[in-house]
């Protein structure tokens, strides 16, 4: 049997066997544990005594049994840290009927403390001590129940410590809210409401710096929760020579859907910035601007894959997607770079609606997927036709429009007028920049 003291049969793991009555533990006496251990593998009991120790505890006693005087007799002892404490003479059972009036008293030690020790301070008995398992703010909150909002609310006043126990709940507060707030954006991220193009509106200078790299992580899990899932993508295949409107429709289409857009830039990189948008509007995309398997793999409806980009390949997020450019759909494939064994009606089966642009209409074709070709559904007006005036501007409207542009315009007089040489009526042949006006100094 072991020599330690026998005044409980738990059994303690012998890793946990390092608390001694004298001297430390013997080397036979760890053996004896590990054989007690073993012997009474089965019943799950043995007689190996571990006296308790703690760093911080709570103490709950009624106020017959323990007055102030002896807490505050119980607290005078170099070992104790902090304390903070408060009497509950308010607080009701489950029937409505007042509790009895009890002290709750909340340690912090400066090293582990054996509970026997805190007994005989007390004049208490073990069972009325509690290890502090989680934080020691969210005790000092339990002082005055606001962790516990259904029950009765202490005043602060009331609590007798002797540290800033306001500072140090507050502290567990901010912990709590912050703690709130990383789970509210991790579920505003993970649930697609918050987008790396619009994560400024939801996402104060401050949070970004404090949870950086749980907003990262979320970001993160999204993209991979999106990789290889299905998606549900309309694709339109917009053609017409410059200035027909094919990107102010492409924005407006996007607006009336309620969709944020990405317009693509005009390099090689289409996807450079983009950031999770509805949206997507390749903007006057030219043949050499991608590659054919490339474009295939980004109209995919099956298979949400990572598109490839400069330094970082992109997850689309698209509900739609808007090709603008000013050649048809045979003669764009036809000068695709890439795979020449690719067919075209893999492109065209992609692109749900192919429409010609001109100034004044729009013809619409329709993909019909059991025929494997377009059906010609109608030509309509060009909705942005009258958007933008074209009309030349009369002099007194090319005057207002000066004067509104140019800073404190002020009419030069005659004599200026007529020192200036090289500004003359120029005919269509002319370069418009050729003979600039200049003034003699």
């Amino acid at each position: 049997m072991c020599k330690i003291k026998t005044l409980s049969i738990n059994l303690y793991p012998q890793n946990q066997v390092k608390m001694l009555c004298r001297g430390g533990l013997s080397s036979a006496c760890v053996n004896m544990c590990k054989m007690c251990k073993k012997r009474n593998k089965k019943k799950k009991r043995g007689i190996c005594y571990m006296p308790k120790s703690y760093r911080t505890c709570e103490i709950v006693q009624q106020l017959e049994y323990l007055t102030e005087d002896q807490i505050e007799k119980g607290l005078d002892h170099n070992a104790v840290k902090d304390y903070a404490y408060i009497l509950h003479d308010k607080d009701e059972n489950k029937d409505g009927e007042l509790k009895k009036p009890h002290w709750h008293i909340c340690i912090r030690f400066k090293d582990s403390v054996p509970t026997e020790s805190i007994c005989n301070w007390f004049g208490i008995t073990e069972n009325y001590i509690n290890k502090i398992r989680g934080r020691f703010g969210d005790a000092l909150a339990y002082l005055t129940h606001k962790n516990a909002t259904e029950k009765y609310q202490y005043l602060e006043e009331s609590v007798k410590s002797n540290f800033d126990f306001k500072k140090e709940a507050e502290i567990k507060q901010g912990r709590e809210a912050d703690k709130a707030r990383k789970a509210e954006l991790v579920d505003l991220i993970t649930g697609g409401v918050i987008r790396e193009y619009n994560y400024t509106e939801y996402i104060t200078p401050q949070e970004y710096d404090k949870f950086k790299k749980t907003i990262d992580n979320a970001f993160n899990y999204r993209r991979d929760k999106l990789e290889g899932s299905e998606r549900n993508m309309k694709v339109i295949y917009l053609y017409g020579e410059a200035g027909t409107g094919k990107t102010t429709w492409a924005k407006e289409l996007a607006q009336q859907n309620e969709y944020s857009y990405y317009i693509s830039s005009g390099s090689n990189d289409l996807l450079d910035n983009y950031k999770g948008q509805d949206c997507l509007i390749l903007d006057d995309i030219r043949p050499n601007y991608i590659d054919v398997s490339d474009l295939l793999k980004l109209l995919d409806n099956h298979t949400n894959s990572t598109v490839r980009s400069r330094y970082k390949n992109k997850m689309l997020e698209c509900k739609l997607v808007v090709i603008t450019t000013s050649v048809s759909m045979e003669t764009f494939f036809r000068n695709l770079i890439g795979d020449s064994r690719e067919s075209l009606q893999q492109l065209r089966r992609r692109c749900e609606m192919y429409i010609k642009m001109t100034a004044l209409t729009m013809s619409v074709q329709l993909w019909q997927s059991e025929s494997n070709k377009y059906m010609y559904v109608g030509t309509y007006d060009n909705p942005v036709a009258n958007k933008y005036s074209k009309h030349d501007r009369t002099l007194e409207e090319a005057k207002e429009y000066v004067d509104n542009m140019i800073l404190f315009p002020v009419k030069a007089d005659n004599e200026t007028i007529s020192n200036a040489y090289g500004f003359t009526d120029m005919k269509d042949s002319e370069d418009v920049f050729t003979g600039q006006l200049t003034l003699h100094v």
